[in-house]
């Protein structure tokens, strides 16, 4: 099948890509339609936006103009709805009569006059509404694009999108479609990459576009955009509707699922693989570890047919999240790749530091460098922390300048933060502070609190009061810096 008859078979059939920029987009114009307020007359009109019921939306609107409410300040809300109900009824004429009955217009309207006009192919006299109207809006404007994509007028659509002052993501997504369903194939490709953002409808239509015949991998794509929106019933549904599954299938549902606290879901997919994998194995010895349910993350491991790196590095930072560090130990102690596997060592001295065990994270530091494993800027930042709740300058500078020196590391933003920790820990609070204003790094709010925390502990009022106003200058959203302030004035009184 060649692309142009590609294209004019999906223009044959209704439903598909070329739809959804009009259900989009007019979805969500219903979802924002205001509820009526007159309780007492308890009518629907939206029961009555068929075109087989266009008398009885007349009789509606007769009994509306007779009624006490057509003098009422809520005649322009009724007057609108009745525009809507006309649109989508089909009759025109009734709509634009409506219309023009209106004394005082808003936006809401004009808006709902020139969808009526857009929605039956009144073309031009839309695009004159559009000029005729006071207060143009990007509403109005993706109102008349939708339109002419949904009609196959390419030409005028082109004319629209580009005449637009300003564009949105229905805006593209709708040109995208224009183009996609007209067989401009390449147009559409262009459009797709200038997109200044993409949403599931955009990707949608580009990877049926790009692969007419969708295989496997365009299946796996999508589901893999829903997940990552993190649209999990979407996402299972997809998943659901695939024809074929494989491995990358089946894991990306099992892994979204456990990321996001659904055990019993997790447990559901892993249960139903044909086959798994390393990574599903693990992915469901994290959704048990999330769940609290330790017991059974650790049984699930053990039945692990083989172990990675990653599986056992998931293990332990599980056992750490749940505050078990003798267990953590164990883990690291049992893995045989811990010996070449700086993440290994890297979890096991962020769990020590992070549980107030910063001698154990630093002579952990000590004896991986002993072994041979090469450490990284993480392992570094690990020690420094350590070092930092102990207020150990020596180490802390011993540390930092053995990055660039023996092993060629650049010192990032946070290594600079901790040994500004370290400082102003130490009580070297100058140092702390000329360290925050010459590092390679602008100074963060978390940097000046450091050194204001520090100068309360060594009670220097006057180092603190200007790291509370940096701090403030910072965007610190901490109470402390205004209570530091509050303080150095009530002394200087």
């Amino acid at each position: 099948m060649d692309m142009m008859q590609h294209a004019r078979m999906r223009k044959s059939q209704p439903g598909l890509q070329r739809s959804r920029a009009y259900h989009v987009y007019f979805g969500h114009t219903r979802t924002k339609a205001h509820k009526l307020e007159e309780q007492e007359m308890d009518i629907n009109l939206q029961e009555y936006c068929v075109p087989l019921l266009a008398n009885a939306a007349r009789a509606i609107h007769a009994y509306i103009s007779k009624s006490q409410h057509a003098a009422s300040d809520n005649y322009r809300y009724l007057s609108n709805l009745l525009v809507q109900m006309y649109g989508r009824c089909g009759s025109v004429e009734s709509a634009r009569g409506v219309f023009n009955e209106i004394v005082n217009k808003n936006s809401y309207s004009w808006v709902l006059m020139i969808s009526a006009l857009a929605a039956n192919g009144h073309f031009e006299e839309t695009k004159r509404s559009l000029n005729a109207m006071p207060q143009q809006n990007l509403f109005a404007w993706n109102t008349i694009l939708v339109a002419y994509a949904q009609s196959d007028h390419l030409e005028e659509a082109e004319s629209v999108f580009f005449e637009m002052p300003l564009q949105n993501i229905i805006s593209w997504t709708a040109m995208l479609e224009a183009y996609a369903g007209s067989g401009h194939f390449l147009n559409a490709r262009n459009l797709f990459h200038s997109m200044p953002e993409r949403d599931l409808v955009s990707l949608t239509v580009i990877i049926s576009l790009l692969a007419p015949e969708w295989n496997l991998v365009s299946w796996n794509a999508l589901l893999t955009a829903y997940i990552h929106k993190k649209r999990l019933e979407d996402a299972k549904c997809f998943f659901d509707s695939s024809p074929e599954k494989n491995m990358v299938t089946w894991t990306a549902m099992l892994v979204a699922y456990s990321e996001n606290d659904h055990l019993e879901l997790a447990k559901n997919i892993f249960d139903g693989m044909p086959e798994r994998s390393t990574v599903s194995w693990t992915a469901m010895v994290s959704a048990y570890a999330q769940a609290w349910y330790m017991d059974d993350a650790k049984f699930l491991f053990v039945e692990m047919p083989e172990h990675n790196s990653v599986s056992w590095n998931v293990l332990l930072t599980s056992f750490a999240r749940n505050g078990l560090l003798g267990e953590c130990r164990r883990v690291f102690d049992s893995s045989p790749q811990h010996w070449q596997d700086t993440a290994l060592w890297n979890a096991m001295m962020t769990t020590y530091a992070q549980n107030g065990h910063s001698e154990e994270c630093m002579g952990l530091f000590k004896v991986m460098e002993v072994e041979g494993v090469r450490p990284n800027e993480t392992s570094f930042t690990c020690a420094l922390l350590g070092c930092s709740h102990l207020g150990d300058l020596e180490s802390g500078l011993e540390f930092f300048v053995s990055m660039t020196g023996d092993h060629d590391l650049r010192p990032n933003k946070h290594h600079f933060s901790c040994m500004i920790d370290i400082l102003a820990r130490s009580g070297h609070l100058e140092n702390a502070r000329e360290l925050a204003w010459s590092m390679p790094f602008v100074p963060e709010a978390m940097d000046w609190n450091c050194l204001l925390l520090a100068s309360k502990s060594h009670s220097d009022m006057k180092t603190g009061s200007k790291a509370a106003r940096h701090a403030l200058e910072a965007g610190s959203k901490s109470s402390t810096p205004y209570v530091m302030l509050s303080t150095t004035m009530r002394m200087r009184r």
